[in-house]
C-alpha cells in the first residue's frame, strides 16, 4: 500500500466486522478530517461518546423496537468515529498520550453504559430481574480478563524487557486478510461486542444477546487466567533450577 494512501492507517489486526465495515466507514471520516482542520481526533472521540449516550437513552428510555434499531445504528456509527480518531491521528500526525488516554477510558465507559441500558431494555421486555446479575457478572469477568492480560504484559516487561505476543507473531504469517480478521474476531473485541448487540436488537432478542455476552466473558477470563498461570509457573520452574 502506497505511503500517501489514506487506507494505510486501517488496522489489519482487527475482527471481521471492524475491518470490513466499521474501519472502512471510519476511514471516510478520517479523510474528511484531514481536509477540515476543526475536525480533530479528540473531537471524533467526543462525537463517538455522545452518539453512544444518545443510543443508550433510546435503549433504556424508549425501548420500542424501532427506537432500538436506531440505537443500534448509532452505536455502530459511534464505533466508526472511534476508529476514525486513531486513523486521523496517524494521517495528520496528531498522536498524543492524552488522546490515547481519552480514547481508551471513554471506550470503557461506553462499554458499561451500553450494557446497563440494554439490560434495562431487556428487563422491561422479559421482567427477568436476574438479568442485572448477568450484567454485573459480565462487567466483573470482563474486568478480570483485562486485568489478567495487563498483569501478564507487566510481567513480560519486567522479566524479558519486551511484550511477547504469540498471536501477533502468528498473525504476521497469515497472508489472507479475511483469515487474519477471522482470528481476531475469535477474541471477541469491542467491535465484535457491538456486532453481537446489533444482531440481538435486530432479532429482538436482547436478553439472549446479554446472556451470550456473559458466557463469552467467563470463557475468555478463564482462558486468560490459564495462560497467565502457565507462563508464571514456567518462570518459577526456571528460577528454581
Amino acid at each position: 500500500m502506497e505511503e500517501n494512501d489514506p487506507r494505510r492507517v486501517i488496522k489489519k489486526e482487527d475482527g471481521l466486522w471492524a475491518y470490513y465495515f466499521i474501519a472502512q466507514l471510519g476511514n471516510i471520516f478520517a479523510r474528511i478530517g484531514t481536509r477540515e482542520k476543526f475536525l480533530t481526533p479528540n473531537l471524533y472521540t467526543t462525537l463517538s461518546f455522545l452518539l453512544v449516550m444518545a443510543a443508550c437513552v433510546l435503549f433504556a428510555g424508549f425501548r420500542d423496537y424501532w427506537y432500538m434499531i436506531i440505537g443500534a445504528v448509532l452505536i455502530n456509527l459511534a464505533l466508526a468515529f472511534d476508529c476514525a480518531d486513531g486513523q486521523l491521528a496517524r494521517l495528520s500526525n496528531q498522536m498524543s498520550k492524552l488522546g490515547h488516554w481519552y480514547d481508551y477510558h471513554s471506550d470503557k465507559i461506553k462499554d458499561g453504559i451500553i450494557l446497563i441500558s440494554l439490560t434495562i431494555a431487556a428487563y422491561y421486555q422479559t421482567e427477568w430481574i436476574w438479568l442485572f446479575f448477568v450484567a454485573f457478572g459480565t462487567i466483573f469477568f470482563q474486568f478480570l480478563r483485562n486485568i489478567t492480560r495487563l498483569n501478564r504484559v507487566i510481567f513480560q516487561l519486567e522479566t524479558k524487557g519486551e511484550i511477547k505476543d504469540k498471536k501477533a507473531v502468528e498473525d504476521s504469517k497469515v497472508k489472507s486478510q479475511f483469515m487474519r480478521s477471522f482470528r481476531h474476531s475469535l477474541l471477541f473485541k469491542e467491535a465484535d461486542r457491538y456486532f453481537l448487540f446489533t444482531i440481538a436488537i435486530v432479532l429482538n432478542q436482547v436478553a439472549i444477546g446479554l446472556i451470550i455476552y456473559f458466557a463469552l466473558e467467563i470463557i475468555f477470563a478463564a482462558v486468560s487466567a490459564a495462560i497467565s498461570y502457565k507462563e508464571y509457573a514456567r518462570y518459577d520452574r526456571r528460577m528454581a533450577r
